[in-house]
Parts: structure tokens; sequence; C-alpha cells
């Protein structure tokens, strides 16, 4: 039979297991969620493109060797969009790990 003082220690046991849960599923939505937002602005802005074709021809510099005059505007932005997409992401990702490894408190990737 269990003392009063294990029993209590059991109690908080389970109630900071039950924290961690919590905390790891929070994470695990914000970052769902967050990828999610990322791929619909991508998203959005590639059907937005076609709108835009010509949106930024510089004015006068016809055939002047300008990469905006012949309508490449849309590939430079999604290109530059991609990129920080990527970035973001891969940030994300190494603080959630981080994030992990703290919280259970060794070295070892336990999910």
């Amino acid at each position: 039979m269990r003392s009063n003082t294990e029993r209590v220690e059991a109690a908080r046991r389970r109630a900071r297991e039950l924290e961690r849960r919590q905390r790891s599923l929070k994470a695990k939505l914000a970052a769902a969620g967050g990828a999610a937002a990322s791929l619909a602005a991508v998203i959005a802005l590639a059907f937005a493109m076609p709108a835009l074709d010509g949106f930024a021809a510089v004015a006068g510099a016809a055939g002047a060797g300008s990469i905006f005059v012949s309508g490449a505007a849309g590939y430079i932005v999604i290109g530059v969009l991609a990129f920080a997409l990527g970035a973001a992401v891969t940030l994300l990702c190494l603080k959630l790990r981080a994030y992990w490894r703290s919280e259970d408190g060794d070295d070892r990737d336990n999910r």
C-alpha cells in the first residue's frame, strides 16, 4: 500500500504528463496551422499572378533588356515568396525540435 506522500507524488507526475501532452498538442496544431496558412497564401498568389502580368513593366523600356518587360515579374515574385516560405518553415521546424528536446530534458528525439 502506498503512503500519502507517494500518492501525492504520483498525482503530480500525472498532472505534469497531462500538461506536457497539452502543450505538445498546441505546438503541433500551431505548426500545422502555420504551414496551411503559408501554403494557402502561396497558392492564392500563384493564382493572382496572371492578373499581374505586365503590371510591373517599366515604362519606356521596351526591349531594353529588363527582365520586367517580358512579364517575368510573376516568376520572380513567386520564387522569392517560395524561398521565404521555405526559410520560415525550416526555422519553425528547428524551433519546434529545440522545444521538444528541452521539454523532455534529454537529447533524444522522443516524439
